[in-house]
């Protein structure tokens, strides 16, 4: 799980307002200012998260991997090149570790890619308007960005 961190800031002005008596305005302004802080810290949770090998990866023979967007597609106009020249097999990288595999097998890869590729962007985006529609700073700061991912995509060869 990734850290919490405090509002630091927020307990400074907390303290500052209670030596005075504070108006109902200023508790409602450091409300806010606190419910907009965990907000911004919750979603650096999710981004951070989102970002992390525990999501962005796929597994090799239990050997996480991840290629992005650009190389998705890099590695789909490369093997359809390929294909369409006569090619009946292609070579797909995973580190230093090549294996050859069909143009089928190959689509289908890029294919399951790209399907969890969408779905984990989705998720994060799901986790980021539940943020966004919380009001209650404990329930922003008890939110479980860990949630809702879907199973990664695994492969042997």
């Amino acid at each position: 799980m990734f850290p919490r961190e405090t509002a630091d800031g927020i307990t400074e002005a907390w303290e500052e307002i209670v030596k005075t008596e504070p108006t109902e305005e200023q508790w409602k302004e450091l409300e806010q200012k606190a419910v907009a802080k965990e907000k911004r810290l919750a979603i650096a949770r999710i981004n951070a998260y989102f970002g992390s090998k525990d999501v962005k990866s796929f597994l090799v023979n239990k050997e996480p991997y991840w290629w992005d967007d650009s190389k998705r597609s890099t590695l789909r106009n490369m093997i359809e090149s390929r294909h369409s020249a006569g090619d009946e097999s292609v070579e797909l990288w995973f580190g230093e570790r090549k294996s050859i595999t069909t143009y089928d097998d190959a689509i289908a890869l890029l294919n399951d890619l790209e399907c969890y590729a969408s779905r984990i962007y989705n998720q994060r985006q799901s986790h980021i308007a539940s943020v966004e529609s919380l009001t209650d700073i404990w329930e922003i700061h008890e939110y479980d960005e860990l949630d809702g991912y879907p199973e990664k995509v695994k492969i042997d060869i």
